[in-house]
């Protein structure tokens, strides 16, 4: 799990049939600090916003599990589980 800041979203015109209806955000992973290091894109399933401090799982499986597709063949790098408040 890390902690980042969702910094905005990703739209794709092409994109794997089992993914529609899934909403995907560029995430930038913070430091100690909270300086921003490195970004990816990761499908959202606690319903985050531009600007949202989030905790990612970049294990792709738990959105699998997540969104009941355990019997189909969908890749998803990652997961948003969850906003921090504060």
């Amino acid at each position: 799990m890390r902690i980042g800041r969702v910094v905005g979203n990703m739209v794709s015109v092409i994109h794997d049939p089992c993914h529609d209806g899934h909403k995907f955000l560029l995430v930038r992973f913070l430091d100690e600090e909270g300086r921003g290091t490195e970004e990816g894109v990761f499908v959202d399933s606690a319903n985050a916003g531009i600007g949202d401090l989030v905790l990612v799982s970049e294990d792709g499986g738990v959105a699998e599990l997540v969104f009941g597709l355990e019997d189909k063949v969908c890749v998803f790098d990652g997961l948003i589980v969850g906003v921090i408040d504060e």
